[in-house]
């Protein structure tokens, strides 16, 4: 994933302050329309 603008510390921090932002972050980038599963096309998500 190509960075689209340079970002300070302090922008970084704000934006990824907790796992939980990190995550969401991540899964909206890999499935900007929701969770699809590669073998089904399922889109039900078994949380662990």
């Amino acid at each position: 994933m190509p960075l689209k603008t340079k970002q300070t510390l302090a922008t970084f921090i704000a934006k990824f302050s907790s796992e939980k932002a990190c995550y969401e972050y991540l899964a909206k980038k890999c499935w900007p329309n929701g969770f699809v599963c590669p073998c089904c096309s399922c889109r039900f998500i078994i949380s662990t």
